[in-house]
């Protein structure tokens, strides 16, 4: 139960974009990535990767973020998490949505 109350975490501190706390809850789950958030009674969180990349966006970890997203799309997927799939998909693409956006501005001159 406690991998599955740390995802619930981690998408609270997303929502919330309460930085403070999710540097500490990054730094408790970073070692369970490969694995599947899953409680019998309270059902699937889907993979920790996507709850540690969203915990890497806050952070503004972009390298980690989109590392943690791709292990993520890979393991919902192989497993057939389809609701976690399709979250994994909308959160990865805010992120390289943010990530575009900061190269299209990189350098430009402003008006």
């Amino acid at each position: 139960e406690w991998l599955l109350g740390m995802a619930f975490l981690a998408e609270a501190c997303s929502l919330s974009s309460d930085s403070d706390t999710a540097e500490g809850l990054y730094a408790a789950l970073v070692s369970w990535e490969a694995l599947t958030a899953v409680d019998q009674s309270e059902g699937c969180r889907g993979s920790v990767a996507y709850h540690l990349g969203l915990l890497a966006s806050l952070l503004d970890r972009r390298d980690d973020a989109v590392r943690h997203f791709e292990c993520a799309l890979i393991a919902n997927e192989r497993l057939g998490f389809r609701p976690w799939l399709a979250r994994t998909k909308e959160a990865y693409g805010r992120l390289l949505r943010v990530i575009g956006g900061d190269e299209r501005t990189e350098g430009a001159t402003p008006a």
